[in-house]
């Protein structure tokens, strides 16, 4: 009886050493997961770790400490992603002033720190540009307030500690919008009042116009007759003409000359109030400005004049050289 209550009392402490072996490698392992997890910044995650193994030993100190220490860490997210900055630094301080606990949750707290501060450093920078957008309004300075406001609302603003600011950019943008619409409505009626003004002195100008060119066309067609009266005929140099390196093309009659340019739109034409034959084959031209030229018929397709040799064409290929730009008449 003697000798089984012993061979009982080892078995018993046989199983006691393995479970505590268990409860070692199990607690071990959960604290392994809950560090990866303290990685990922999944903190919630790694505070059921922490617990499963203070489960396995219940008045473990490590893990009592970073169970604490991660529901401080918990706590600082919160006020973190609720945009309460003052209550997250509270306690990212209480996070590395645990004792006992990870430093790489210190390391993760001290990172949210830093994020925040350039958060509000973001904030002052854009809350300054909304103070600026305020002023131009105020100014009337439509567009450059405008185009502030949406540089700034071009920014992410998702995160709950820019609400205020994104809203107080989207008021303002609005009623920049709405003074803009009106401006331009305003703008619209004063362009169409002078524009009917314009219209009637317009339509004015039109009819002197026409009143003036009548009468030109008149004194040109007794100017015509007159010219006509007073010329003679022009003979074999009438005609179409292109200078020999194809830059310049005319048309030559018996009352008037008109050249142009290569690729030109523009020309001149002067007419002609007197042809004087020299002889049989040189002319001296007068024109309505008084200047007078001489040309030399060379033969019945060369024509020497101030502008060098020309050499006879068709109204087509005189018109040619300007491709469209300008027609000879």
């Amino acid at each position: 009886m003697k000798k089984l209550s012993i061979a009982l009392l080892a078995f018993l402490m046989i199983l006691a050493v393995y479970g505590c072996s268990q409860n070692n490698e199990v607690y071990e392992k959960m604290i392994e997961q809950g560090m990866q997890q303290i990685e990922k910044e999944e903190y919630e995650r790694a505070e059921n770790f922490f617990e499963k193994a203070l489960d396995q030993k219940t008045k473990d100190e490590k893990a009592t400490m970073l169970v604490q220490q991660i529901k401080i860490m918990l706590k600082a997210k919160t006020a973190f992603d609720s945009g309460d900055f003052e209550t997250a630094k509270i306690s990212v301080e209480e996070v590395l002033k645990t004792k006992g606990g990870t430093e790489k949750l210190g390391e993760k707290a001290k990172g949210l720190v830093e994020q925040m501060e350039e958060m509000e450093e973001a904030k002052d920078k854009y809350s300054s540009n909304y103070n600026e957008a305020k002023k131009n309004f105020k100014q009337g300075e439509l567009d450059q307030s405008l185009n502030v406001l949406e540089e700034v609302l071009e920014k992410d603003l998702s995160h709950p500690f820019f609400s205020e600011l994104k809203e107080d950019c989207e008021a303002l943008a609005t009623k920049v919008k709405e003074a803009k619409e009106e401006t331009e409505a305003k703008d619209v009626a004063e362009v169409e009042a002078q524009a009917k003004v314009e219209a009637k002195a317009k339509a004015e100008a039109e009819k002197k116009t026409a009143a003036e060119k009548a009468e030109k066309e008149k004194q040109a067609a007794e100017e015509k007759e007159q010219k006509e009266a007073a010329s003679k005929d022009i003979g074999a140099a009438e005609g179409y003409w292109l200078t020999e390196d194809q830059t310049e093309a005319c048309h030559l009659t018996s009352s008037y000359l008109t050249c142009a340019v290569k690729q030109s739109d523009v020309g001149f034409k002067h007419d002609i109030t007197h042809i004087h034959h020299i002889s049989s084959t040189e002319l001296e031209l007068t024109f309505n400005n008084g200047h007078k030229t001489q040309i030399v018929l060379a033969n019945n397709n060369v024509l020497e004049g101030e502008v060098g040799r020309l050499n006879r064409v068709s109204k087509e290929e005189a018109n040619a050289i300007y491709e469209g730009y300008y027609e000879l008449p």
